[in-house]
């Protein structure tokens, strides 16, 4: 004896080819979305170095330009002459911010040396915000 089909088996009968495509949409998009990381994840991971020692090494060459500069225009004995001391501070303060800036953007040596170091320290970061 046969049972009749019921509201719930014709419902099941309509809905699986359904849910068939949909799984293997889904599939296919996992399987393309996994592909794509295998092939871009490597030119990422090198634009990431690469920008990480761009950028900080930018800063330490005008660090480097504005240390430079403002030591040959500084003068020493005219910043505590009581008539010309004026004109000798914009040097000084800029011969201290040059230094500070080549002091702080050191970062551009990490990237070149621990390649590993430096992509989990800047996921970090990037996960902290």
């Amino acid at each position: 004896m046969k049972k009749k089909k019921g509201t719930k088996d014709l419902l099941i009968e309509r809905l699986l080819p359904s849910v068939d495509k949909i799984t293997s949409a889904t599939e296919n998009t996992v399987k393309a979305t996994i592909n794509f990381l295998k092939k871009e994840t490597p030119e990422v991971t090198k634009e990431i170095i690469r920008w990480g020692v761009i950028d900080t090494l930018t800063w330490f060459i005008l660090g480097l330009i504005l240390t430079v500069i403002s030591y040959f225009k500084f003068d020493l004995e005219k910043l505590f002459a009581v008539e010309t001391w004026y004109q000798e501070i914009i040097p000084a303060i800029t011969l201290i911010v040059g230094v500070l800036i080549v002091i702080t953007s050191t970062e551009w040596i990490k990237p070149m040396i621990t390649p590993r170091l430096y992509l989990l320290e800047w996921l970090n970061k990037k996960i902290k915000r």
